[in-house]
């Protein structure tokens, strides 16, 4: 992996009761021993000169020199082009200093006032993380909303709330929700997490945060890798990554791709797709040159029979609750075979230039356009429950298709200055975005009942009539400026946003929203590696969808206190960071408690009354354990509360879906000698705690901890004529844990999935 950044010279360094007590006791032992571990290490490497050892310290070649004071003001700055280097067999430590998310430019994460997390794709791939949601499972407050055996997007939460996806810094196509964008792990280089309102860079975003992917782009590596895999329910899927330069390094280009065939858990539900993702960069004044202009691309396509409701919408008597006749079986469908039915097609093409104007200033332009045609068809519960017999249920059949259009830009001027003894740097910019969706859905079809026991398929079925159709808009325009000030071991982080937003529906007027957002963070170097922080922000959300009279719903907002601290020691592959966050969100969605059905939103329409507060702790440490370990541990604690609601009782309980302790850890064991020279092993794992059901106030989804291994052999290691090759095996839920990923209202849940095992077999040149 290579990575174009700008750093200044100066600051770049060579070197349920019972059973849920005790879950959340087993979580918060969990996290607390991995830390401390990981901070004894860090304070034995103190105490000694760090040893040698065989495997290469990333980190050392872009560490950031965050304890030193700062420079004379009348040093001029300076902003050179440093292309930094990943160790040559791929490392997940690497790169956990910087982030390009948090202040929209590369920059120390010590100088971050915000939590960030970070997953780059040797960790996707050690994990076998085919999705972006497989990709952030041991990542703190991440939840997978509907489970993660959906094939249609990857509906991810965070810290209690949905938040949007945004791919090389612009955000990817929505729509009302069928417009989503699922992108392949394969072709991303780098995920990272950012924590809490983030409208102060990004402009209308969720109040907990954001999802920054980041693909595979071009560089001057020499790019030659494949790879064939097989895997549990019939898994067959190629995957491509090359890449490189032509003639004097002017050009660069890269090409990363996939193809795949495979089952399900679900019973009837198979999926093939294909993916490319092609780049090509152009640097015209040479590799030490000003200016860099990328074009990039993106296809992709996904068909998948029975995949129309992705996981099968199951009562509770049977998954959480006992039944009579008993569990209902982990690959029920409960659709039907020949009618059920998912197709997706993305599209993306855009460029990036990027220009040094001078020494101090530089210019960055984005720009995309974005494509997602998603038609669904789908046999599925009623919402009316289960039968009195607990064995049927009914069904209703409905047909979904969104076809989403967006053209974004991202403009950036940016420079660095002295004004007396303040160091500045100024980021100045203007993103709009254009989103038009043509939505349709027909609705009021009905079924014949299903065994769960004993499914009988091809019964006689009535076709949906009711049709409901709009063609929603959204633009959004904002103006941003940030300003990092640094003063000996203080620096400020200043920002200040005004979006101008306007949203609309076929057959009605469009509405129009102004707002202003504001950050204020404050990190202090304190040295040795320790760098605590304070930040305030602001955020808003234009809530995505309509009542059940049709009407818009007004954008919420949200305020947010952190304090944080991180801890990232000299020449030492070890970042340990904590969080204390305390958020408010005003104009929440809350159930809406007419229960009739509205050809607008189903059974499962909302209204704009809810006010929440959200507090918690996030605890997260990656770290280098002696020679041949790695560790990756996190725990996050968080209290979620609904303080204002129009629906009796509600106030006061806790938010849906939310847990109240999270932990996770992994592991990696590489063996650098013996016989076993060569091989690596994989372990890890990960606790959620009971939550909060939604739609059944006082109940509880239990809590469920999961064990993750694998292992990845350099067969080059036992002998020459292989050199190149790797075997590669994960094994997802080891213990093959059977539980409920989740529950929407009171008569629907999911089942996650089981067991699952991937092989991979990878040639690199």
């Amino acid at each position: 992996m290579r990575i174009f950044i700008h750093i200044p010279k100066e600051r770049i360094s060579m070197n349920q009761a019972h059973r849920g007590t005790a879950a959340r006791t087993l979580g918060a032992r969990l996290a607390w021993l991995c830390l401390l571990a990981a901070a004894h290490t860090a304070a034995q490497a103190q105490a000694t000169a760090p040893a040698a050892s065989d495997r290469p310290a990333p980190n050392a070649t872009a560490k950031t020199a965050a304890t030193q004071a700062a420079p004379s003001s009348s040093a001029a700055p300076e902003l050179p082009t440093v292309e930094v280097f990943a160790a040559p067999q791929g490392d997940w430590l690497d790169f956990q200093d910087i982030n390009a998310s948090g202040l929209k430019q590369a920059a120390p994460l010590l100088e971050t006032p915000q939590a960030v997390s970070t997953v780059n794709s040797a960790l996707m791939q050690a994990q076998g993380s085919h999705s972006l949601l497989e990709s952030l499972r041991y990542t703190p407050g991440f939840l997978a909303q509907y489970g993660d055996g959906d094939v249609r997007a990857d509906w991810v939460m965070i810290r209690g709330h949905i938040p949007y996806k945004y791919l090389d810094g612009m955000r990817l196509p929505y729509g009302l929700g069928y417009g989503d964008s699922r992108i392949d792990a394969w072709l991303l280089e780098r995920v990272e997490v950012l924590k809490g309102p983030s409208s102060v860079l990004y402009g209308a975003n969720a109040p907990t945060g954001l999802l920054a992917m980041y693909s595979k782009l071009p560089d001057s590596r020499q790019r030659r890798q494949i790879a064939l895999d097989a895997g549990s329910h019939g898994l067959r899927q190629a995957r491509l990554d090359v890449g490189g330069q032509w003639g004097d390094g002017r050009w660069l280009w890269r090409l990363a791709g996939l193809g795949s065939r495979d089952g399900s858990q679900m019973d009837h539900v198979r999926e093939r797709r294909w993916a490319l993702a092609p780049s090509l960069t152009l640097r015209p004044d040479g590799p030490g040159g000003r200016t860099r202009f990328t074009l990039h691309a993106m296809l992709r396509h996904a068909d998948a029979p029975g995949g129309g409701a992705g996981p099968a919408w199951l009562p509770p008597e049977g998954t959480v609750w006992p039944n009579p006749h008993g569990r209902i079986p982990l690959g029920r469908f409960l659709g039907e075979p020949d009618y059920d039915h998912f197709s997706g097609r993305t599209r993306h093409l855009g460029y990036v230039l990027h220009t040094r104007l001078s020494e101090r200033w530089a210019l960055r332009h984005r720009l995309r356009h974005a494509r997602t045609d998603n038609h669904m068809r789908s046999v599925n519960q009623d919402f009316g429950g289960i039968h009195a017999d607990l064995r049927h249920v009914g069904r209703s059949v409905g047909q979904t298709r969104e076809d989403t259009r967006a053209l974004t830009s991202d403009t950036q001027l940016s420079g660095r200055f002295n004004w007396g003894p303040v160091r500045h740097q100024l980021l100045l910019g203007l993103d709009t975005r254009r989103e038009r969706s043509d939505f349709e859905r027909l609705s009021g079809g009905r079924a014949a009942p299903l065994d769960l026991f004993q499914p009988i398929y091809g019964q006689p079925w009535q076709a949906p009539t009711r049709r409901y159709a709009t063609q929603p808009t959204a633009s959004q325009t904002g103006l941003y400026l940030q300003d990092q000030l640094r003063l000996g071991q203080w620096v400020a982080t200043l920002g200040l946003r005004h979006d101008r937003l306007r949203l609309g529906q076929s057959g009605a007027p469009s509405s129009r929203y102004r707002a202003t957002t504001g950050r204020l963070g404050l990190n202090w170097l304190m040295g040795h590696g320790w760098a605590p922080y304070l930040a305030y922000a602001q955020g808003f959300e234009p809530v995505a969808g309509q009542d059940r009279h049709g009407r818009l719903f007004q954008p919420s907002r949200s305020q947010q206190w952190e304090l944080g601290l991180r801890y990232q020691p000299e020449g030492r592959n070890l970042t340990l960071s904590a969080s204390l966050f305390a958020l408010r969100q005003h104009k929440a969605l809350t159930r809406d408690p007419d229960p009739a059905e509205s050809p607008i939103c189903g059974r499962a329409c909302q209204v704009q009354q809810g006010r929440r507060s959200t507090r918690g702790l996030e605890l997260e440490a990656r770290a280098q354990l002696g020679k041949q370990v790695n560790l990756n541990a996190s725990y996050a604690y968080t209290h979620a509360r609904i303080t204002h609601s129009h629906i009796p009782g509600e106030a006061g309980s806790a938010v849906p879906d939310v847990p109240r302790h999270q932990a996770a850890l992994w592991l990696d064991w590489r063996i650098a000698q013996g016989p076993l020279a060569g091989l690596t092993l994989y372990g890890g794992a990960r606790h959620t705690g009971q939550r909060a059901w939604h739609g059944r106030p006082g109940q509880h989804i239990p809590a469920h901890t999961l064990l993750d291994a694998g292992l990845d052999y350099d067969l080059g290691q036992a002998h020459a004529a292989l050199a190149g090759y790797h075997f590669a095996l994960s094994v997802k839920n080891l213990a093959n844990r059977t539980h409920v990923a989740s529950c929407y209202g009171p008569t629907v849940c999911y089942w996650s999935q089981g067991r699952s095992a991937q092989a991979s077999l990878r040639y690199q040149w």
